[in-house]
């Protein structure tokens, strides 16, 4: 069964893969026909217009493979959700509140279907999920200011999973690699809102499934996957709120950004990185 059961996640991985990146080429190029494009200005990192369609791409990835080799109905749906929630932000700048909203309700949708207990209590542990998987959606969201970060976060954090066990998280380390290769620096295609939202949303649900049953040490482990997202999170709530201005209020003086200023994009890229997967290693081998 073991074997069996390598094999499965093997051929999950590498078709996973073959797909992203093939989604990824043809996708950047029908977007940038049709000129589905970030433009740049003040705040942004890159100088030329790039691609938007990576939700589109990582979306279709993980729906074929899934729909092939296995059957994951409730990531399914909150994948569908939030790339559409997404794609419609990309397109039209959603206000803040309405895309909290659909957050919401995609992590209620989840929790309902997935219960879990805090101490023993439906309700606190309800509470907690719903919290955990909106604010890793937007922990994921905030860090995809420079090319590769918020695809690389989430493939280092994916393969934290992976060695944990958790099941869904070949199909999703296949497609983010895939993509990784095209949004590393210099980007050929963006992840957009979808992309990172769809990213947040699954990392943020499948580390509620490794932890099992909650304790601290097993929320502490959970918040090691995702070390790098929630520290900038949490850094960016508490800046803004010492300076007095509103927690949606978008600013380049995010982690990344500022070591891009100081060391250039691809050596902050790789810091940030190497120091995410030190983060996880820890919580994989040794809580």
């Amino acid at each position: 069964m073991q074997v069996t059961g390598f094999l499965e996640r093997s051929e999950s991985f590498l078709f996973s893969f073959a797909l992203s990146l093939f989604l990824g080429l043809v996708i950047s190029r029908l977007a940038y026909e049709h000129k589905f494009l970030d433009i740049p200005f003040e705040r942004k990192s890159h100088s030329s217009p790039v691609a938007l369609g990576g939700g589109v791409t990582l979306f279709l990835s993980l729906f074929l493979t899934s729909m092939i080799m296995g059957n994951h109905y409730d990531l399914l749906s909150c994948a569908s959700l939030i790339v559409f929630v997404g794609l419609v932000d990309d397109m039209f700048d959603l206000p803040p509140g309405v895309k909290l909203l659909f957050q919401v309700i995609l992590a209620l949708f989840w929790i309902y279907r997935n219960p879990i207990s805090l101490y023993g209590s439906p309700i606190l542990g309800g509470a907690f999920g719903i919290l955990w998987i909106v604010a890793i959606t937007n922990a994921f969201n905030l860090i995809d200011g420079i090319d590769g970060l918020a695809s690389g976060v989430a493939l280092i954090s994916t393969l934290g999973l992976i060695f944990e066990g958790v099941d869904y998280a070949s199909i999703l380390l296949g497609a983010v690699l895939g993509f990784f290769i095209l949004n590393y620096p210099p980007a050929r295609i963006f992840l957009g809102d979808a992309g990172s939202y769809l990213l947040g949303s699954l990392i943020g649900i499948l580390t509620l499934s490794a932890i099992g049953d909650f304790s601290i040490s097993s929320m502490f482990k959970a918040s090691l996957m995702v070390s790098f997202p929630l520290i900038d999170l949490l850094w960016t709530i508490l800046r803004r709120w010492v300076k007095g201005k509103p927690i949606t209020l978008a600013d380049d003086q995010h982690i990344h950004h500022l070591l891009k200023k100081r060391f250039g994009g691809k050596k902050a890229l790789l810091f940030l990185l190497l120091l995410h997967g030190v983060f996880v290693s820890i919580g994989v081998w040794c809580l």
